[in-house]
Formats: structure tokens, C-alpha cells, sequence
């Protein structure tokens, strides 16, 4: 019985580190997922040090998706305000995009960053050039943002998958 249930508890947490692309947060339910399967093994597979690990990566996951763009942003030169522009942006986008099917809130937040970034530093600067090149490391760094998340939730994946193993 539990190897039925270890099969369905670990495609299910696969396909939430998946639902990231769509900027859900699929890494949490990996996060249920371990808890459940914990659960069952009395705490011990993952052990409780484990989940917590697990709950640290998955939320500098999350940090650092975040804190990407305003990282590529400051590195293209934005300023301040352009930087936090461009976080707050890339998360007002990625909310605004999710109905679009597919990968909207990834388009999003992305389009949301840029905008951000550009909008600030085209106040700051008066110079399209450089707001929009502002606004391209922005848009840059949530794409290295994704792709961390993304790491961070396969990593937990893995490691779930190992440590409750049948």
C-alpha cells in the first residue's frame, strides 16, 4: 500500500515543480508532500530536520526569485527606486498575468519587471537608452530568478524522493 501511495505523493509533488513555470507556488506542495510522507513514518522519513531544510530552500527559492530582478536591474544600472521598481513589478505582473493560458504569469513578471525598471529610470534619467537598458537586466534577472526557484524545488523534489523511499 504505501508504495501506491509513495508513486502518487511523488509524480503529484513532480508535477507541482512544475506548476512554477505557471508562477504557482509548486514548491510549497513538494513541501506538503514531504510532510505528508513524514507523517506517515511516524516524523522519522524525512526526519523533522530534514522538512525544515527542505522549508529553508524552497523559501530562498522564493527570496531569490524576487531579489533576481532588482539584482540584474542595479547590475545594468537602475538606480534605487528602479531596483525596488522592478521587484515589485515582476510580482504585480506575474499576479496580472495568470489567466493568460500557458505561461502568462511568467510573461508577467517579466513584462512587470521591465516595466518597473523602465518607468523608474525613464523618471530618474530622461534617457530611453538607459531605462531601457535598466529595464533588459531586470527583466533578465527574473528569468534567473525562475530558473533558481525552479532548482530549488527539484532539489527538494529529489531529496523527498530519496528520503521516503519505500
Amino acid at each position: 500500500m504505501y508504495i501506491a501511495i509513495y508513486c502518487v505523493l511523488t509524480f503529484i509533488s513532480l508535477i507541482a515543480v512544475l506548476l512554477n513555470l505557471w508562477g504557482l507556488p509548486g514548491n510549497w506542495v513538494v513541501l506538503l508532500v514531504a510532510l505528508i510522507l513524514s507523517w506517515y513514518h511516524q516524523w522519522t522519513h524525512p526526519g523533522v530536520l530534514a522538512l525544515v531544510v527542505f522549508a529553508l530552500i524552497i523559501l530562498g527559492g522564493d527570496i531569490g526569485e524576487i531579489m533576481a530582478s532588482a539584482a540584474g536591474a542595479k547590475k545594468f544600472g537602475a538606480g534605487k527606486m528602479a531596483t525596488w521598481a522592478a521587484m515589485l513589478g515582476g510580482i504585480i505582473g506575474a499576479f496580472i498575468g495568470v489567466p493568460v493560458p500557458i505561461f502568462g504569469s511568467i510573461l508577467g513578471a517579466l513584462a512587470g519587471a521591465f516595466i518597473g525598471a523602465l518607468l523608474c529610470e525613464l523618471w530618474r534619467t530622461r534617457s530611453v537608452g538607459k531605462g531601457t537598458w535598466a529595464a533588459v537586466g531586470a527583466a533578465l534577472g527574473r528569468m534567473v530568478g525562475l530558473s533558481v526557484r525552479m532548482v530549488c524545488g527539484l532539489v527538494v523534489w529529489l531529496a523527498v524522493l530519496f528520503a521516503a523511499r519505500p
